[in-house]
């Protein structure tokens, strides 16, 4: 049970990083596709609501475990 609770731990800090570099990446348009800047700022948000609820649940499921 340690074990999976170490792993769900490890999966929270991997979603904080994501969490962080979206929101640091939330207003840069990508150079490969100019005219898709809405479309990653939508696609982008729904990944900071992903990341920061699926950072919540694997901490809470993990220090459950642990």
């Amino acid at each position: 049970m340690a074990t999976l609770g170490a792993v769900f731990l490890a999966m929270s800090v991997l979603c904080v990083i994501a969490l962080i570099t979206l929101v640091a990446s939330i207003g840069q348009p990508d150079d490969e596709f100019p005219g898709s800047t809405h479309v990653l700022i939508i696609i982008r948000s729904l990944g900071i609501g992903f990341f920061a609820v699926m950072a919540v649940v694997t901490f809470g499921v993990g220090n459950w475990l642990v």
